[in-house]
């Protein structure tokens, strides 16, 4: 019995052992199944709510392309119901309806104008409440339908509602629509849920969109579309230049040759041609010694109706003959050398080989340009119906200096009628995108306007928010009119676009940084601008004649005029502004040969190139030395060679042959100020003069210092028997001195017996290229 009692016994044991190993192994396999499930779950609810993700960034970016394409679309249509009404957008309200497929009761547009009727267009595709058939499925209200389409098909419930709308300028080129919508995606198996609000932000070029100003200013007859490129108002080629360095004034036109006038048709030329104000007479033939009793009186006077618009000789050292003797107040230059193609006529002068650019021809647009004290050129300009318009350019003349200087319309403000930027806009663009330049501009084609039958507005500026307002324009210089209009700009904008008119010089000569200003040689003158425009020459002509001289200070040319009496001729001579001197004078001590001096008080100065017309009193000359009679005025002896007045060793005689003239044992001398040479490769004296002495006793010298330095004779002159009793131009080289600062020295020495009348000096010009 106890023997059976004992193998139960371990049975049970074994038993219960088998169990309990066992209890572990199962509850591990069941962890692990467990496990694996939970795993899987997870898996599953990470890639939907990745697709989730991907599904909202996925609507953001379309509606940001739709809106773009709905953007331009409604622009479109927004222009076109400018053009259709004749009228403006600004004030239209927008109209929210069911066409638009959003809450209107819940939506709000705070805005009106331009803006609404593009927000309406975009969102609802209505106008005034009513459908547009070319707005019919690209508004933003069926592509929201699309979105919500899309998403069931993809087990989503989405709901989009469009909170607000904005519509503004992003920049000049581009209108920005943004979008504030609230977003919800819920998953049809609950797995993932999104909701949140999203500001969507799409840009839409503006580029080949008509113009709305266009069609509200001229009753929908014209068009014009937005591009954006460069408008090249000037093209400047220079056709010659003054070997000279002679010409006053400035003026466009187109060439006429005198060689093509025929002498017997010049006597009433000015008065029976139509365009004569437009033609610029270019004499490329001998022009004769009495050429302006050929031409009426007043082709060249510009206080005339009937006058040219300039005048150019190519030959060299006319002044007398070519400007005094036509009492010439027209823009002139002369020296130019032959710049046509033609077969060369006399006196066919060559050209300076840095004024080569191009060659003018009959009907050639030019410009005669001085400026002192760095151009004398003849330019090829533009005529105004070749001046490219169809081009729009940023409007920035905010910061110029004018009465009317504001920016012009964005394309917003153009869809509302507006002839000046929004500072609304202006200040919205900047708080969004930091962008203050929206505005734009372009330049209106007159021609087109009137082919169109619209009264031209001809003295408004030429670019469009100001043509549109009438804003007065002046002519720009280098553009000749065609027919009867000519370039025209207001003062911000021949700023802009750095061009010269009538109204205001704007290219500056550059200067030597050492020049300073300089007194004035008489206290009764006044000062206005030395480049003359062809108003300011008419103000000028219409007095008596003056005395005149340039003076530089900084980059200001200024002309000091002082009125004289005089006869008509020397009244071309006050307006004769080809000097490239600074009327500055330097102070000199006595010579070491002097024994007294006279001078006139100075200041010195370097300048590149001189030119003194004697008419201004003493100004910047000095003289001294040995028994000194070194005069400044008009002389008893003959005439001066232009104007009224010259440097003399003696101007008051009483007979030919008596002691009054110059003194015995003379060594006096005149002087120039400092003239700098220091910028130019060439460089030539040319004066005129006349002398009379003891023929081989008696002498004069050109004398030349160099830096400073000690003098040096370059010519020398003795008068022939009886005198030299005309005026006479003379030349020298002053190559060899070019790269320093020079003086020139007329000085006049004398034996112990018998006197004449001396030497007189006139119309000096120191030229420099």
């Amino acid at each position: 019995m106890k023997t059976k009692t004992k193998k139960a016994d371990k049975g049970f044991i074994f038993t219960l052992a088998v169990i309990l190993l066992m209890i572990p192994l199962i509850m591990l396999t069941i962890f692990y199944s467990t496990s694996d499930k939970t795993r899987s779950e997870d898996l599953v609810g990470k890639i939907r709510c990745d697709e989730t993700h991907y599904f909202v960034e996925d609507i953001n970016k379309d509606l940001e392309r739709a809106m773009g394409i709905f953007g331009r679309r409604a622009a479109i249509y927004a222009i076109d119901e400018v053009v259709s009404t004749g009228t403006n957008l600004n004030g239209y309200e927008f109209n929210c309806t069911s066409s638009c497929g959003i809450d209107c009761n819940n939506f709000e547009f705070e805005t009106t104008g331009a803006e609404a009727t593009i927000a309406e267009l975009t969102m609802c595709g209505t106008l005034r409440g009513g459908n547009v058939s070319s707005m019919e499925n690209h508004t933003l209200s069926t592509w929201i339908e699309r979105i919500v389409r899309d998403g069931n098909q993809r087990n989503y419930t989405v709901t989009l509602d469009v909170k607000n709308m904005t519509v503004l300028m992003y920049d000049a080129w581009s209108f920005a629509i943004i979008t504030s919508a609230g977003m919800k995606i819920e998953d049809q198996q609950d797995i993932c849920f999104y909701k949140g609000v999203h500001d969507i932000t799409s840009v839409t070029s503006i580029l080949g969109l008509e113009d709305a100003l266009y069609p509200l200013n001229t009753n929908a007859r014209l068009v014009k579309f937005i591009e954006n490129c460069t408008n090249e108002i000037t093209a400047e080629q220079v056709a010659g230049c003054s070997l000279d360095w002679l010409g006053n004034g400035t003026g466009s036109g187109h060439v006429v040759f005198m060689s093509d006038i025929p002498i017997g048709d010049r006597g009433d030329y000015c008065s029976t041609q139509a365009d004569i104000n437009d033609q610029i007479l270019v004499v490329d033939t001998a022009f004769g010694s009495a050429p302006c009793t050929h031409f009426e009186e007043c082709c060249f006077n510009i206080s005339c109706p009937n006058h040219f618009a300039g005048a150019i000789n190519y030959d060299r050292n006319r002044y007398n003959t070519f400007v005094e003797h036509c009492n010439m107040t027209i823009p002139w230059i002369i020296g130019t050398g032959d710049m046509d193609d033609r077969s060369p006529q006399s006196p066919g002068w060559d050209r300076n080989e840095s004024c080569m650019e191009a060659n003018i021809s009959n009907n050639t647009c030019i410009t005669i340009k001085n400026m002192e004290p760095c151009r004398h050129d003849v330019i090829i300009g533009l005529t105004s119906d070749k001046i490219n318009t169809s081009c729009y350019k940023i409007s920035n003349v905010t910061n110029y200096a004018c009465e009317l200087s504001y920016n012009g319309p964005s394309f917003l403000d153009r869809l509302n009628g507006r002839y000046n930027l929004s500072e609304y806009y202006m200040n919205q663009t900047r708080d969004y995108f930091n962008n203050t330049m929206i505005g734009i501009e372009t330049i209106v084609n007159p021609y087109e306007i009137s082919e169109k039958g619209i009264t031209v507005k001809e003295n408004a500026s030429w670019v469009d928010y100001m043509y549109w307002q009438n804003k007065t324009g002046c002519n720009v210089q280098n553009a000749c009119d065609t027919g009867a209009y000519k370039l025209k700009l207001d003062c911000a904008h021949y700023k802009d676009y750095n061009v010269d008119t009538d109204c205001e010089i704007i290219s500056e000569c550059p200067l030597d940084e050492t020049s300073s200003s300089s007194s004035s040689s008489s206290s009764s003158s006044s000062s206005i601008m030395a480049s003359t425009s062809t108003s300011q020459m008419e103000s000028s002509s219409s007095s008596s004649s003056s005395s005149s001289s340039i003076i530089f200070e900084a980059s200001t040319s200024v002309l000091s005029s002082s009125s004289s009496s005089s006869s008509t001729s020397s009244s071309s001579t006050s307006s004769r502004q080809s000097s490239t001197s600074q009327r500055e004078s330097s102070s000199s001590s006595s010579e070491s040969s002097s024994s007294s001096s006279s001078s006139s008080k100075a200041t010195s100065t370097t300048i590149c190139g001189f030119y003194d017309d004697m008419e201004s009193g003493e100004g910047s000359w000095t003289h001294g030395g040995t028994l000194d009679e070194w005069q400044h005025g008009s002389p008893d002896w003959g005439n001066v060679n232009s104007g009224s007045s010259c440097w003399g060793t003696d101007l008051a005689t009483t007979s030919p042959w008596d002691n009054d003239e110059y003194e015995n044992n003379c060594n006096q001398w005149l002087k120039t100020q400092t003239i700098g040479l220091t910028g130019t490769a060439t460089a030539k004296l040319a004066f005129w003069h006349k002398l009379q002495t003891e023929k081989g006793d008696d002498n004069a010298y050109v004398e030349i210092s160099v830096n400073g330095g000690s003098w040096t004779t370059v010519k020398t002159y003795s008068s022939s028997v009886g005198g030299q009793n005309t005026w006479v131009n003379d030349t020298i080289n002053l190559n060899s001195y070019a790269g320093n600062n020079i003086q020139i020295r007329f000085r006049f020495q004398a034996d112990s017996n018998v006197n004449r009348h001396g030497w007189y000096i006139d119309d000096i010009n120191v030229s420099c290229v």
